[in-house]
C-alpha cells in the first residue's frame, strides 16, 4: 500500500512537472506576436523593398514576432488584394500592415479587424477611416514639388528656356498618393515655370513594356517636347526605354519617381535628369514597428512622414542614397 502510494505521488510530481512544463511552451508560443504585411503588387521593386524592410524587423525581432507577407501580382488588383485582407483577418493575427490598391475598397474590412482587436497601419495610400493605429506615407504633394524643382534644375543645367512642352505620364487613375503627387507638380510648375505647357497626363497601367505605347505616342504627337515627369518607376523606365531605342539621349530632361535597376542605369547615363525617391524598406519596417509598440498600448499620431529625397547622378554614389536606392543592401 505504502509502495502505491509512493507510485501514485511519482506520477503526480512527474505530471505537475510537464504541465507546467506544457503551460511555459504554450506561454512562450502565445507571447510571440504575428503581423501580417500586404502590399499592392509583389511584381514591383517598389513593394519588394517594402517586404524586405518588414522581413528585416521580423528577423531582428523574432524572439517577439513572425512577419508573413502577402500581395497580388498586380498594384491595379483590388479585389485580388481585398481577397488576401480577408483571408489574412480570418488567421486573426496580433497586427496588420497594409498598402491598399485602393482608398475605399478596404474600409469595410479594415474596419472590422479594428473591431476584433486588430490594429491597422496602412502605408503608402490613404484609406478612408480614421480608425486605423496610424498612416506612414511620403507627403506626396511636397514630392510632386520636388519634382517640378527637380525639371526646372535640369532645364537650366540643360540651357533650355524655361517654355515649351512637358510630358506627364502616370501608372493609373484614381490613386490618392498619385493624385497629390500630380497635384504638388502641377501647383509648382506654375508658380517656377509658368510660361511651360504641361500636357494633359496619360495613363500607362504597370507593365514597363506595355508602358511604352502611350509615352511613344505622347513623343510623337509632341517632337518638340522638352521635359517629362513619370510619377513612379514604372514610367520612368518605360520613358528609358524609349529614349534608348529612340536614340534621342538628352534631348528631354526628365525626372521620375522610385526607383528600380533600369530607372539607376538611366539615371546614370544621363537619359533622367534625377528621381524622386520614397523610403519604403522604412515603410516596412517602420510599419511593423508601430504595430508592435502599439499592441503595448503606445499612441501614435493620425500621419507620420517617411521622407522623400531627390536623387541625381552627382549624389547618387553617396552612402545614405544608395540604401535608399538599394535597400535589398540595407540593414537597420
Amino acid at each position: 500500500m505504502k509502495r502505491n502510494l509512493g507510485l501514485v505521488l511519482i506520477v503526480l510530481i512527474v505530471g505537475s512537472f510537464l504541465f507546467a512544463g506544457a503551460q511555459k511552451e504554450e506561454s512562450s508560443s502565445s507571447a510571440q506576436k504575428h503581423v501580417a504585411v500586404i502590399v499592392k503588387g509583389t511584381h514591383s521593386d517598389f513593394w519588394q523593398y517594402v517586404l524586405v524592410g518588414a522581413s528585416n524587423y521580423g528577423i531582428e525581432h523574432a524572439d517577439k514576432l513572425r512577419v508573413t507577407t502577402h500581395g497580388p501580382d498586380n498594384d491595379t488588383d483590388i479585389e485580388g488584394q481585398l481577397a488576401i485582407l480577408e483571408d489574412v483577418i480570418s488567421s486573426r493575427p496580433s497586427g496588420i500592415v497594409i498598402a491598399s490598391t485602393s482608398s475605399d475598397a478596404p474600409v469595410a474590412a479594415i474596419e472590422r479587424a479594428i473591431g476584433l482587436g486588430i490594429p491597422v497601419v496602412v502605408i503608402d495610400t490613404k484609406v478612408s477611416t480614421d480608425k486605423i493605429t496610424t498612416f506612414l506615407a511620403t507627403d506626396n504633394r511636397y514630392a510632386g514639388q520636388l519634382v517640378a524643382d527637380m525639371l526646372v534644375d535640369g532645364l537650366k543645367k540643360a540651357g533650355k528656356p524655361l517654355s515649351g512642352k512637358v510630358g506627364f505620364i502616370s501608372a493609373y487613375p484614381g490613386i490618392a498618393s498619385l493624385i497629390d503627387r500630380q497635384e504638388g507638380f502641377l501647383e509648382q510648375m506654375a508658380k517656377i515655370a509658368p510660361d511651360m505647357t504641361v500636357l494633359p497626363i496619360r495613363y500607362c497601367g504597370v507593365d514597363i513594356a506595355a508602358g511604352m505605347g502611350p509615352i511613344e505616342d505622347e513623343l510623337t504627337a509632341h517632337p518638340d517636347m522638352v521635359g517629362f515627369f513619370g510619377d513612379c518607376n514604372i514610367v520612368g523606365s518605360s520613358f528609358a526605354r524609349v529614349v534608348r531605342e529612340r536614340s534621342i539621349e538628352g534631348q528631354i530632361v526628365a525626372v521620375s519617381f522610385d526607383s528600380d535597376n533600369e530607372e539607376i542605369a538611366a539615371l546614370e547615363d544621363g537619359i533622367i535628369h534625377s528621381i524622386v525617391v520614397q523610403d519604403p524598406y522604412n515603410m516596412g519596417y517602420m510599419g511593423v514597428d508601430v504595430v508592435l509598440r502599439s499592441l503595448d498600448g503606445e499612441k501614435f499620431p493620425a500621419y507620420i512622414d517617411t521622407g522623400v529625397v531627390a536623387v541625381t547622378k552627382e549624389n547618387m554614389k553617396d552612402p545614405e542614397i544608395q540604401g535608399l536606392l538599394n535597400p535589398l543592401l540595407r540593414k537597420k
